[in-house]
C-alpha cells in the first residue's frame, strides 16, 4: 500500500482496498559454501523468499518486479497480509543444521505474524510493522486483527519494531534491543525482551501493554525504558520487569509534576532490580505485585508523581532527593523504603477517599532520612496511616498533616541529633498499641496542631519510650492510656498543653516543663516525675477524680510558681495513694482543689511547699506523710480535715518534722491521734502561716491512735502528760513533762524520759535503752533495751503488780539498773533471745545474768516465768550488797542435780555461801 493509500485508510476512513489476502511465506538462505557455518541473507532479496513474491508481471503472466513480505503493489486494489517464517535451510550436501541464520530487515515492512525459528537471528535495522486487520475497511478505525510476533530464536532491534493496531509477542526465544525501539498501540507481550531501548505507547485506545514474559534491561550502564502512556488506560504486568548485570529499567508516564500519567497493574507480577542495578520509576502508578530487589540492586522513584498501592516491598524503594511517591491503597513492605532527602522535600504521600486508612505491613522499614526534608503527610483527602505490627518506621523527619496515625508496631526515632517529628491536623487523632521511641541521642516530637487544636493520643496497650540519652516530646495534645517509659538519661517531656486522661503507667522520667497539664483519672506514676525547671515552674491542672498512683515520685522544682491546682474553681480533686510521693516547692491545691494524700507529701526544696494556698476553700486530708525536710517549710495554708478544732485533737497521718512545717491549727494541738515527728534540732512545728508558736505548746494527751516521736538530738517539753498510744524518744533527744502517766500503749526510751514528778505506767509497756528520770511506777511492763540492752531509771522503781521483761542473750542481756530504790512484785518473765539468722541461745552451766540492780532492794516478784532448757535449773538469787553497797537480783543457769546418793557424799563438802532464796528448775 502506497503511504497516501495508509493516510487515506487510517485517517481518512476512505475505502480504498475492497479485498485481502492472507499469504504464508518463508525465506530461503542462501546455501553455505562450508556446511555448519551461518547463513545469511537480506529481508528486501525477492529471490529468496518463497514463494515469489511479485510486483509486477509483463504481459504474458512472467514475473518482471520481485518484492518482500510486507511490500505492496502501488496499484493493487487487494491488500496482502504476509504470515512469515524465518529458520535456517538445510545443508546441502545433506548434513547438520547451520549454527544460526541471520536475516537483516533493512527495509521497511509490515507483516501480520512472523515466526523466527530457532537459532535464527533476525536483526531489525529499519521498522517492521506488525500489523493486521479485516478488509474491506470503511471509516477511520480498522476492524484490527492480532499480529504476532513468534520467536524461538532471537531478534535483534537497532531500527524498530512497531504495531499500528494489536500485537503480540510469544515464544521461547529472545527479542534483544541494541539501541532500537518497540512501538504500540496494543501490545501483549508473553517473550523475552532484552537489552536496552525504548517500549513505548505510540496513540490510539484500549489496553495499552500486558506482560507475562520477562522484560529484562540487562546491558551494563543501559537502560530500557518502558513507557506506560496514556493515563486513560492501565497496562499489566502478570510476568517479570527487571534489570540485571548492571543495566536500568526505567518505568515511566508522562511529565506531570502532580499525578501519574500512566498505570500498570502488577496484580500477579514482579518488578526487580538484581545486584548492582536500577529500576526507575518515572510519573507512573503501580498497583499489585512485588518490588523487589537483591544485593545492591534498587528500585528507585525519580519523579515527583509515583503512586504505588496494594503492592509487596521485597528490598529497597529508595525516593530520590525532592521526589514523591504516593500511596493509593495500603502495601506490604518487607524491605525499605527509603525517603533520601539531601536538599529538597522527599516526600512520602497518602491519597484515597475521606475516611480510608492505608496500611503498611510487613516486616519492612521506611526510613526518613533528613529533620526537615523527609517528609510523610497527606495530599488533604483525609486518609489516615497505620503502621503495622510487625513494620516500623525510623529515622528523622516529618509525619505531618495526617488526621489519623495508628501505630502498631514501631516508630523509632534513631539519628543521633536529629528529630522524628509526628505533627497532627485539626482534630486528629494518634493512637499507639506497639512502640514509639526515641534513642541514639534523638528526639521524637509529637504535638497538635495547637492548644485548641490537641492530638487526640491513645496509647493503650503501647509504650512510649525514651532511651539512655534521648528525648520523647509531647505537646497540644490529650494522652490516655499505655506506659511510659525511660531508661538511662532518657525523658519524656510534655513541654506545653498536655492533657493526661487516666489510665496511663509512667515507669521512667516524665519532664513537666512550663506547661498547663491536665490529669484525669488515674495516673501511676512508677517512675519519676518532674514539674517544672530549676527556677522555672510548671502548672498540672486536675479534674474531678485524678489519681497519682504507684511508688513514684512527682518532684517539684525549686520555683514558687509550681502549681498543682484545680482545671475549674472548685472543682478538681486529687489523691495522692499510698505509696506515692510529692516532693519539691511550689502550691498544691490551688484554686479549690481538694486534696487527699495516702502517699508521701514531702517539702525538701529552698522555697516552700504550700498546700491548700488561701483563696478558695480546698480540703486537705492526710492519710499519708506529710514532711518538711530539713532547711524546707512545708506550709497547710487552711481546711486540714485531720484537726478537730473543737477539741484540739490531731487525728491521723503522719508529721515527720525535720525542717519548718506549718499546720492550720488555731489554738494548737492539745491532744494528738496522728503519728508526729520532731527530727532534729532545726525541727520546728509552728501553728499557722506565719509567726513562732508553737503548734504542740500545750500538748497534754496522745491518745490510743496517737504517736509522738523525738529523735537526732531534739528536745520537747510539756507538762501535765498522759500516754495511750506510742512515746518514742530516740536516742540523743529528750522529753521533759511535769508528770508521766500511761494507761496503755508503749513508751520507748532511746534516749532520756526526764519527769519532776512519778511515772505512772499504769499500762502498756515502757522500752528502751536509754534513761528514764523520775520515781518509776509500774503496773504495766517494763522491757529494758531493744533487743536486749540495759535502761535506767535516775529515781526509784516499784513494781507491786506489773511485769518485769528480761531477755538474755549470747553476747548481752537486758538490765533494769535502778539509782534508787527497788520494791518489787509482780511478774518476772524471762525468755532466751537470739539475732536473727542465729541458733538459739542455750545458757551453759554456771552462767549468770544480774538483771535488776538497786541501792536498796525490798520485796520478791510475786511469780517467776522462766525459759525451759534441757539440762539447765534456774537460780534466782537476791543479793544484798552484793556489790558495795549495791543489791542485785541474779539469774544462774545450773546443771540438773545429782541423784540422791551421790548429792548426800557430795554435799559433806559444800562450801556456805551467799544466802539463796528461791531455786526453779
Amino acid at each position: 500500500m502506497s503511504l497516501r493509500s495508509l493516510i487515506l485508510f487510517l485517517v481518512l476512513g476512505l475505502p480504498i482496498i475492497t479485498c485481502a489476502e492472507d499469504r504464508s511465506v518463508s525465506y530461503k538462505f542462501g546455501e553455505s559454501p562450508v556446511p555448519g557455518l551461518p547463513q545469511n541473507g537480506s529481508w528486501a532479496d525477492g529471490e529468496n523468499w518463497s514463494p515469489t513474491i511479485c510486483l509486477q508481471y509483463d504481459g504474458e503472466g512472467h514475473c518482471t518486479q520481485k518484492g518482500y513480505p510486507g511490500q505492496q503493489p502501488a496499484d493493487a486494489s487487494e491488500y496482502v497480509f504476509y504470515k512469515v517464517t524465518v529458520s535456517p535451510t538445510p545443508t546441502v550436501p545433506p548434513g547438520p543444521t547451520p549454527v544460526n541464520a541471520t536475516l537483516d530487515v533493512n527495509v521497511p515492512a509490515s507483516v501480520a505474524e512472523l515466526s523466527v525459528g530457532t537459532q535464527t537471528t533476525l536483526n531489525v535495522t529499519s521498522a517492521l510493522g506488525l500489523n493486521w486487520w479485516n478488509l474491506p475497511a470503511v471509516g477511520p478505525t480498522p476492524d484490527w486483527k492480532t499480529a504476532t510476533l513468534n520467536v524461538t530464536g532471537q531478534v535483534e532491534v537497532t531500527g524498530k519494531i512497531y504495531s499500528n493496531g494489536i500485537a503480540a509477542f510469544d515464544g521461547p526465544g529472545q527479542i534483544h534491543l541494541l539501541g532500537g525501539d518497540i512501538e504500540y498501540i496494543r501490545l501483549s507481550n508473553a517473550a523475552k525482551i532484552t537489552g536496552s531501548g525504548t517500549i513505548k505507547y505510540m496513540s490510539g485506545s484500549g489496553v495499552a501493554f500486558s506482560n507475562s514474559g520477562t522484560i529484562d534491561a540487562d546491558l551494563n550502564g543501559l537502560p530500557i525504558v518502558l513507557d506506560m502512556l496514556p493515563p486513560a488506560y492501565t497496562a499489566y504486568n502478570a510476568g517479570t520487569l527487571r534489570a540485571s548485570n548492571g543495566g536500568k529499567l526505567r518505568i515511566q508516564g508522562g511529565t506531570s509534576a502532580t499525578t501519574p500519567s500512566g498505570f500498570l497493574n502488577n496484580g500477579a507480577g514482579t518488578i526487580t532490580a538484581l545486584d548492582g542495578s536500577l529500576v526507575e520509576l518515572y510519573s507512573v502508578g503501580i498497583t499489585g505485585g512485588t518490588l523487589a530487589s537483591s544485593g545492591s540492586g534498587r528500585i528507585e522513584v525519580t519523579a515527583p508523581n509515583v503512586r504505588i498501592g496494594s503492592v509487596t516491598i521485597e528490598g529497597l524503594l529508595k525516593v530520590n532527593n525532592g521526589q514523591w511517591l504516593t500511596l493509593g491503597s495500603s502495601i506490604t513492605n518487607n524491605g525499605t523504603i527509603r525517603l533520601d532527602s539531601t536538599s529538597s522535600n522527599t516526600e512520602l504521600h497518602l491519597t484515597g477517599a475521606s475516611g480510608d486508612d492505608h496500611s503498611l505491613d510487613g516486616s519492612g522499614v521506611l526510613e526518613l532520612t533528613h529533620a526537615t526534608r523527609s517528609i510523610v503527610g497527606s495530599l488533604g483527602t483525609d486518609p489516615g496511616l497505620i503502621n503495622g505490627p510487625d513494620h516500623t518506621i525510623r529515622g528523622t523527619g516529618l509525619i505531618r498533616q495526617i488526621r489519623r496515625v495508628t501505630n502498631r508496631g514501631l516508630i523509632d526515632a534513631d539519628a543521633a541529633a536529629s528529630a522524628l517529628k509526628i505533627t497532627s491536623t485539626s482534630g486528629g487523632t494518634l493512637a499507639n498499641a506497639g512502640v514509639m521511641r526515641a534513642r541514639n541521642g534523638a528526639t521524637l516530637d509529637i504535638a497538635g496542631a495547637d492548644s485548641s487544636n490537641p492530638v487526640l493520643f491513645s496509647n493503650a496497650g503501647g509504650i512510649l519510650q525514651a532511651q539512655d540519652g534521648s528525648l520523647v516530646q509531647l505537646s497540644y495534645a490529650t494522652l490516655t492510656g499505655g506506659t511510659l517509659t525511660t531508661s538511662g538519661s532518657g525523658v519524656i517531656r510534655l513541654p506545653t498543653s498536655v492533657t493526661a486522661i487516666g489510665g496511663l503507667e509512667n515507669l521512667g522520667t516524665l519532664d513537666i516543663r512550663g506547661s498547663t497539664t491536665l490529669l484525669g483519672g488515674t495516673l501511676t506514676n512508677h517512675g519519676s516525675m518532674l514539674l517544672g525547671s530549676g527556677s522555672s515552674g510548671a502548672n498540672l491542672n486536675v479534674s474531678p477524680g485524678t489519681v497519682l498512683a504507684g511508688g513514684g515520685t512527682l518532684s517539684m522544682s525549686n520555683s514558687s510558681s509550681n502549681s498543682i491546682a484545680s482545671a475549674g474553681i472548685g472543682t478538681g480533686t486529687l489523691i495522692n495513694e499510698s505509696g506515692h510521693t510529692i516532693q519539691g516547692a511550689g502550691k498544691i491545691g490551688s484554686y479549690g482543689m481538694a486534696l487527699t494524700n495516702r502517699g508521701l507529701i514531702q517539702a525538701n526544696q529552698g522555697n516552700a511547699l504550700i498546700l491548700a494556698e488561701s483563696g478558695v476553700a480546698a480540703n486537705v486530708t492526710n492519710e499519708g506523710t506529710l514532711r518538711a525536710a530539713a532547711g524546707s517549710t512545708l506550709q497547710v495554708n487552711q481546711n486540714l480535715t485531720n484537726f478537730n478544732a473543737t477539741t484540739h485533737t490531731l487525728a491521723g497521718g503522719r508529721y515527720e518534722v525535720l525542717g519548718t512545717m506549718r499546720l492550720p491549727v488555731t489554738g494548737g494541738i492539745t491532744s494528738n491521734a496522728a503519728d508526729v515527728v520532731l527530727d532534729g534540732t532545726a525541727s520546728r512545728l509552728y501553728n499557722g502561716t506565719s509567726g513562732t508558736i508553737d503548734a504542740l505548746s500545750g500538748f497534754t494527751t496522745n491518745l490510743n491512735t496517737g504517736r509522738f516521736e523525738v529523735r537526732n538530738g531534739r528536745s520537747f517539753a510539756v507538762g501535765l502528760f498522759s500516754n495511750a498510744g506510742t512515746i518514742d524518744v530516740g536516742a540523743g533527744s529528750t522529753l521533759t513533762a511535769t508528770t508521766y502517766t500511761q494507761t496503755a500503749g508503749v513508751t520507748d526510751v532511746d534516749g532520756s524520759l526526764l519527769i519532776a514528778g512519778d511515772i505512772a505506767l499504769n499500762g502498756g509497756i515502757l522500752t528502751g535503752s536509754g534513761t528514764v528520770a523520775g520515781n518509776l511506777l509500774n503496773s504495766g511492763s517494763v522491757s529494758p533495751g531493744n533487743s536486749p540492752g540495759v535502761m535506767h531509771v535516775n529515781g526509784n522503781y516499784s513494781q507491786a503488780s506489773g511485769t518485769l521483761g528480761i531477755e538474755l542473750g549470747q553476747s548481752a542481756y537486758d538490765q533494769l539498773l535502778v539509782s534508787g530504790s527497788a520494791t518489787l512484785g509482780g511478774v518476772l518473765d524471762v525468755s532466751l533471745w537470739s539475732a536473727q539468722g542465729n541458733p538459739v541461745f542455750l545458757p551453759a552451766p554456771g552462767s549468770s545474768f544480774d538483771i535488776l540492780l538497786a541501792q536498796v532492794l525490798t520485796g520478791e516478784f510475786g511469780s517467776v516465768n522462766l525459759p525451759e532448757v534441757a539440762g539447765i535449773v534456774w537460780d534466782l538469787q537476791y543479793l544484798i550488797d552484793a556489790s558495795g553497797s549495791t543489791d542485785i537480783v541474779r539469774l544462774t543457769a545450773s546443771a540438773v542435780p545429782l541423784p540422791p546418793a551421790v548429792w548426800f557424799a557430795v554435799t559433806a563438802f559444800a562450801i556456805a555461801g551467799t544466802r539463796a532464796r528461791r531455786r526453779w528448775r
